[in-house]
């Protein structure tokens, strides 16, 4: 899972030791999850936008964690959705 977190730290001038006090964990933690090497929960992530928002950096759980730009969506068909199909 990629997330934006380093992003939005760094564009905004945020040192990662900054952050990770403002979320009250240590260094590695914010590291960790900076690498995506460990995902935080939504809890975390959550804790995560309050600490950026002390820092004066607004930010949504989706800034931080946006859809992947792999995903696509499902192509479309000609058959109807299928409340309709079974109408």
């Amino acid at each position: 899972m990629s997330n934006k977190i380093e992003k939005t730290r760094l564009a905004n001038g945020i040192s990662r030791g900054a952050l990770a006090a403002a979320a009250g964990w240590r260094y590695s933690r914010l590291s960790n999850y900076e690498r995506s090497d460990r995902t935080p929960n939504i809890d975390d992530g959550k804790e995560l936008c309050r600490a950026f928002a002390s820092l004066g950096v607004a930010v949504t759980l989706d800034d931080l964690f946006p859809l992947s730009d792999e995903v696509e969506p499902a192509p479309a068909t000609d058959q109807p959705p299928l409340a309709e199909a079974r109408g």
